[in-house]
């Protein structure tokens, strides 16, 4: 699958499961990324989100409002990219 359609079942699967972020991996055109991995390759991606990576991604960032609003401004796989690697860096420092 490429950067898109890894980045849409990440955060459904973070949504949806809890896990760590090193685990599940997801197949990108043969590479084995993680959660962090991920997002770091879509943050290059200036495209529109589709409207089922929000429903998924605004309940995550349910946690922190500040991140949900950077989203509301910008809805790209970028932006959404650079907030969720924030929640989870703050997630892991216990701040979310």
């Amino acid at each position: 699958m490429n950067e898109r359609e890894a980045f849409g079942w990440a955060v459904h699967s973070l949504r949806v499961y809890d896990w760590s972020p090193d685990k599940p991996r997801f197949q990108v055109n043969g590479d084995s990324l993680t959660i962090w991995e991920l997002c770091e390759r879509a943050k290059k991606l200036d495209e529109p989100l589709p409207e089922t990576i929000k429903y998924d991604l605004y309940p995550v960032l349910g946690q922190a409002p500040d991140l949900q609003a950077k989203l509301r401004l910008n809805e790209t796989y970028s932006v959404a990219a650079t907030c969720l690697l924030e929640f989870l860096t703050g997630r892991e420092h216990g701040r979310n």
